[in-house]
Order: structure tokens, then C-alpha cells, then sequence
């Protein structure tokens, strides 16, 4: 099978199983349903993913690349300086709320169920947590600051965020700030700061 055809048939795939875990959740997504829904045979969908528990965990890798690409297209736009970090981390985690709800949470059902799919995620977070703890001024408040981001985000995704988008832009605006000051760094003005992380 040549290589271009591969890759082609696998993000097949993978879109086609993403879009059961969206509508459905992830417990409707059978190597069946998923071969049927990316129209490819059984025996196609088992050449790229072997068992269900590989499909999973492949989905749920993508939904963590995705989630990192986002938070990196954030820290290209924002100035460098002691905050850069922090603020990329606050930021990309709380502007991702909302976008893919329904995916990320039948994949936290599934991670639930079989915590294991998580292990290369949970190692890829911790250092990345690390990194940025490290160089913090003030690593305490800092881990706060990125506490308050991850909540922001687990409640979007599960559907239990009970603030307005406009309240939790305020709130979002709030945590930078802070991530400024307590990195020792003056904080731009709300209209300079949404310019660079909208």
C-alpha cells in the first residue's frame, strides 16, 4: 500500500471514529461501526489499529496534539518575557473551551474507564507542567494560575461551566494578569493582551 494511501485511509479513519465519539460517544465506537463510518473493511480499520484500545488511545493523542498546536499558536503571538509560558498555557487551555466539547468528553469517558490510554498524555502534561513550573518567579502562584486554566477547561468540555462567555473572557483576562504579576512582568492593557491572544 503505498505510503500517501496510508496515511489517507488512517486520518479516514480516525475522523470517522472521532465523529461516533462526538455524536455518540465513545461507547458506540466498535471497530463496526467505525469501519463502516470511515468506509473501509474490518480487516482495513485492523491494518492501522489492531484493537479498539489502539484506536482510543490514538484519538485521544490527537486530542491532546491538537490542544498543544493551539496553546503553541498562542505563545508565537505572545511577547517574550518571564510570563510567555504561563500565559500560553492560561490562555490556550481557556480560548479551547467549547471548540470540540463532545469529543473531548466521550474520550474522558473512555480514559475513565481505561486509564492506561492516558499514560503518554499524563507523562507529555507533567513535563510540559514542569517546564513551565521551573522557571516560574513564583512557582507556587504560578501552578494556581494554571490550576484555574484546567478547571476552565474540564468544566467547558463536560458541559458543567456555568459562567457567560463574556464572564469567562473577564475571568480568562483576570488569571493573565495575575500570571504577569506574578512573574514580575507589567501586564498590557486588556485591548493589547486580546490583540495577541485572541
Amino acid at each position: 500500500m503505498p505510503k500517501t494511501a496510508a496515511k489517507t485511509a488512517r486520518e479516514s479513519i480516525l475522523d470517522a471514529a472521532e465523529a461516533i465519539v462526538a455524536e455518540k460517544g465513545a461507547s458506540f465506537m466498535t471497530m463496526d461501526a467505525v469501519a463502516a463510518k470511515a468506509g473501509v473493511s474490518k480487516g482495513g480499520l485492523i491494518y492501522h489499529f489492531p484493537s479498539q484500545e489502539a484506536l482510543l488511545q490514538t484519538l485521544i493523542q490527537r486530542f491532546s496534539d491538537r490542544v498543544t498546536e493551539h496553546r503553541e499558536e498562542i505563545r508565537q503571538r505572545v511577547p517574550e518575557n518571564a510570563a510567555q509560558e504561563a500565559v500560553a498555557y492560561i490562555v490556550g487551555h481557556t480560548s479551547f473551551c467549547g471548540e470540540e466539547p463532545c469529543v473531548g468528553t466521550g474520550l474522558m469517558a473512555a480514559a475513565m474507564r481505561a486509564p492506561q490510554l492516558l499514560d503518554t498524555v499524563r507523562a507529555k502534561r507533567k513535563a510540559s507542567i514542569r517546564s513551565i513550573l521551573e522557571r516560574a518567579k513564583n512557582p507556587e502562584r504560578i501552578a494556581i494560575l494554571l490550576l484555574a486554566a484546567d478547571c476552565t477547561w474540564l468544566l467547558d468540555t463536560i458541559g458543567l461551566q456555568s459562567l457567560t462567555k463574556e464572564e469567562l473572557e473577564k475571568v480568562k483576562d483576570e488569571i493573565v494578569k495575575l500570571a504577569y504579576e506574578w512573574s514580575g512582568v507589567k501586564p498590557p492593557s486588556v485591548t493589547k493582551l486580546r490583540q495577541f491572544t485572541a
